[in-house]
């Protein structure tokens, strides 16, 4: 009872529901958390998901589960479901269909507030068994972390306590459970690391090696809590929404961390690029889609080394897409409208206004997150210096109606410096602006004659000359 009061994993005044299976774990939960329920400050319900798998077994368990909450007068939730044709109709093993639909009706039981957390039986032997399992498959750091003591509404508060301690308390109390024969089948790996391979390692090598592997799971969940901020933080930092999903300048993501040289340079430095692809990838496909590590080295090398226009196709439809120096992970919940081309293009605006007679006008653009501010100045004071070069316009030069708009196919003109017209969907290519960026690309149209657009010096016939009093210059700035 002492690992349970220690977990500290409930608060006062939770309606706890606990996960009962009829199975011996289970029911000492159940059992220990009656005990302590007043101590705790929580109430209790029953919950029991029938998986409809072992015909009359079933339902004896079922029995046997719904008697137990009598005897200890609490309500009794239960739901049924066929997980053998749910496991057929979506081609999942049964293993994994079992575990969609049991704890798909345990968060639908908080969902409709029956309960405020779920108590699940997990034990210390579950935790080294799923960090050893995960060691022979195949694993990262993030794999170690294994079976969390709590997580969103799931509660675990055995494990830190011994399978056998459980059994041990059961006897002494008296209290009856039901084995599932299915648990002793060693066609299933985990059935064979509890039957063969932990017993052997603890009698030959280590007796202690459950608790080792437990300890390893808690030392690399605490890691884990640390690698989450500070992903997270370079996600906000770095990662932006764009019109096929998310994008990301290649540099950040090779080098997000400043500072990192000292520590051994791009080695480390990957180890957080690697941890920033998954998180993309995750928000881009939905949280608990995690890339596997051969996807994450596609993707690396397609930042290091590969060329603008290559793709990596990614699970889940996920694709990744090098435009020039920056990754866009175009996402599969976009719909394909969304990620056409002209003439069916993803971002329009177009906004009117008179050149400003004093002052300034402000023309926020929410398609693109930015805003402009269209100045005029005095020019004839300005000094020769700062006149060379600068991108004003000549307001008396300007004609009506002036509009700021994204640019349009066809839209072309003779930019400062240059003998003949340029198309504006040439300039971009030539200044490699990712295609992600190129439809809300922003040009100025003077009686609908485009004369300027952002990046690129002004048509020269309006362009603020050496004896003009005033100029216009535009000024952008990011939301």
């Amino acid at each position: 009872m002492l690992a349970v009061r220690r977990g500290q994993l409930t608060q006062p005044g939770d309606w706890l529901g606990v996960a009962v299976s009829g199975g011996g774990d289970s029911v000492a939960l159940l059992l220990l958390l009656y005990e302590l329920r007043s101590e705790l400050g929580i109430s209790l319900a029953v919950v029991h998901f029938n998986h409809l798998l072992r015909g009359a077994d079933s339902g004896a368990d079922e029995a046997f589960v719904s008697n137990l909450a009598r005897t200890c007068q609490l309500e009794f939730l239960v739901a049924r479901e066929d997980v053998a044709a749910l496991a057929h109709r979506n081609r999942w093993n049964l293993e994994d269909a079992a575990r969609r639909a049991r704890y798909g009706y345990f968060k639908r039981v908080v969902r409709e507030r029956k309960a405020t957390r779920i108590a699940v039986g997990h034990t210390l032997d579950d935790q080294a068994e799923t960090v050893i399992a995960r060691l022979l498959r195949g694993t990262g750091l993030r794999g170690l972390t294994a079976i969390h003591p709590t997580r969103g509404p799931f509660v675990r508060p055995l494990l830190e306590i011994r399978r056998r301690e459980l059994r041990d308390y059961l006897e002494q109390r008296g209290a009856p459970w039901r084995e599932d024969a299915t648990n002793d089948d060693e066609g299933r790996l985990r059935a064979r690391l509890r039957a063969d391979l932990l017993p052997k390692i603890e009698e030959d090598y280590a007796p202690t090696v459950a608790i080792h592997l437990a300890e390893l799971a808690r030392q690399a969940q605490a890691e884990e809590i640390f690698w989450s901020a500070l992903i997270e933080a370079e996600f906000r930092r770095h990662v932006n929404v764009c019109p096929q999903g998310l994008e990301i300048n290649v540099s950040d993501l090779l080098a997000p961390l400043t500072g990192m040289e000292e520590a051994g340079g791009p080695p480390q430095q990957h180890a957080v690029s690697r941890r920033l692809i998954r998180r993309i990838v995750e928000e881009g496909c939905g949280r608990g889609n995690f890339p596997a590590a051969k996807h994450v080295e596609e993707v690396m090398t397609l930042a290091t080394v590969g060329r603008s226009g290559q793709t990596v196709h990614l699970p889940h439809g996920l694709r990744v897409v090098r435009e020039f120096e920056r990754l866009v992970f175009v996402s599969p919940k976009i719909p394909s409208g969304q990620r056409m081309q002209s003439p069916a293009r993803s971002i329009y605006y177009e906004h009117r206004f008179e050149a400003p007679a004093s002052g300034f006008v402000h023309i926020s653009i929410p398609e693109i997150r930015r805003h402009y501010r269209l100045k005029l100045i005095d020019w004839s004071s300005m000094e020769r210096e700062t006149r060379e070069g600068a991108e004003a316009l000549d307001p008396a030069c300007l004609r009506s109606p002036l509009v700021l708009r994204n640019w349009r196919a066809g839209d072309a003109y003779c930019p400062a410096g240059r003998r003949r017209s340029w198309k504006v969907s040439r300039m971009l290519l030539l200044r490699r602006i990712p295609r992600s960026e190129r439809d809300g690309w922003p040009v100025l149209t003077s009686a609908g004659e485009v004369i300027w657009t952002k990046g690129f010096p002004p048509a020269k016939h309006v362009m603020a000359a050496e004896g003009a009093q005033s100029a216009l210059v535009i000024l952008e700035q990011k939301d």
